[in-house]
């Protein structure tokens, strides 16, 4: 029987193709699929929904002219649109009305989530976190819970499998649905994560699995894979040799992809100005990029990702501009796509 020579085949990454640009180009800050399948992206303060003929709808304009990514979650009634300030907004997925959040237990949020019924949100620069009522759009002012295990401010929280991970900046803690009055939530005894989150937007779910970079008490730039309520790392001595060099790592922006049986944790670094990508399917480390007319190497264009009208649709951070990442597309946007390949010390 033949022997293969090698154990492994590389193949293309997705080139880019374009799907539809935004009515006015600007910065790509959120690009996110509700519960009932409508696609929504943010581009500076404008809010769209985008028809499966990537037809965009202004529907409404944030209230802050904030730069950081938008987070956007849903109780398959209503959308919540938070950016990291005491703002927050909302749109009712049956008829795309948008409106400003005015409920004045609404505490802003960095980031949400939806876990058994509950939108779930934490209060920026504190150790609290709170979440609405059931498959509601009101907040009720006792529904908060406060992380008391390290004496951190939470970062951002994230759910999996029903438990809320409440994620600090050096130590994190896992909290459950335990039906309890008049706030539901209770810790998890004995889940206490050792690891924090590096930065408020380097976190994000595939699956199961939650994966971010890390930063501990001990030291910092880890990729890490948590799941039911375990974290292990992921990164390589060799990748976290690269991270670092860079001079700013609280800035990664983690976001996820599947394609062809292949999940894809991205993590970009817009200081740095690199994107790293870890695949599950494999365990193994790219990365990803372009290069300009002189050469020089720049982080992906596309940066949020979102499966929308059986498409892997991505959004350009600098213009808004929607793709596909496509497999039958060997270009980006017509650039051609660069490969360099390390070989192993002999």
């Amino acid at each position: 029987r033949a022997q293969a020579t090698v154990n492994v085949t590389h193949y293309s990454r997705p080139g880019l193709t374009p799907l539809s640009s935004a009515p006015v180009a600007g910065r790509g800050r959120m690009l996110a699929v509700s519960s009932l399948g409508g696609l929504y992206a943010v581009i500076d303060q404008a809010v769209y929904s985008i028809d499966s003929d990537w037809v965009w709808t202004q529907i409404g304009t944030l209230f802050a002219a904030n730069t950081t990514p938008v987070s956007f979650t849903d109780n398959g009634v209503t959308g919540f649109l938070v950016e990291n300030d005491a703002s927050g907004s909302q749109i009712n997925l049956a008829t795309n009305a948008f409106s400003q959040i005015t409920d004045p237990n609404f505490l802003g949020a960095t980031r949400g989530d939806f876990i058994d019924g509950f939108c779930i949100f934490n209060q920026p620069n504190t150790p609290n976190w709170y979440c609405t009522e059931l498959f509601s759009n009101t907040f009720n002012g006792l529904f908060f819970g406060t992380k008391t295990t390290w004496p951190d401010n939470i970062q951002t929280v994230i759910a999996s499998e029903r438990q809320a991970w409440i994620m600090g900046k050096y130590k994190s803690e896992i909290w459950i649905n335990a039906g309890l009055v008049p706030f539901p939530f209770q810790l998890l005894s004995g889940a206490i994560i050792d690891h924090g989150v590096v930065g408020q937007y380097a976190i994000n779910r595939s699956d199961v699995e939650i994966y971010w970079l890390s930063q501990s008490i001990e030291g910092a730039r880890l990729a890490m894979q948590g799941t039911f309520g375990q974290a292990q790392r992921i990164s390589t001595h060799a990748i976290e040799d690269e991270w670092l060099t860079y001079p700013r790592v609280d800035d990664c922006i983690v976001t996820t992809m599947q394609i062809r049986g292949h999940s894809f944790v991205f993590y970009d670094f817009p200081t740095a100005d690199r994107t790293w990508v870890f695949d599950k399917a494999t365990q193994e480390w790219h990365e990803e990029g372009w290069f300009d007319g002189n050469g020089v190497q720049h982080r992906c264009k596309d940066l949020f990702k979102a499966f929308a009208y059986g498409k892997n649709v991505a959004q350009d951070w600098s213009s808004g501009q929607l793709y596909q990442r496509d497999e039958t597309n060997f270009s980006d946007n017509g650039r051609p796509l660069t490969y360099i390949r390390g070989m192993p010390h002999m």
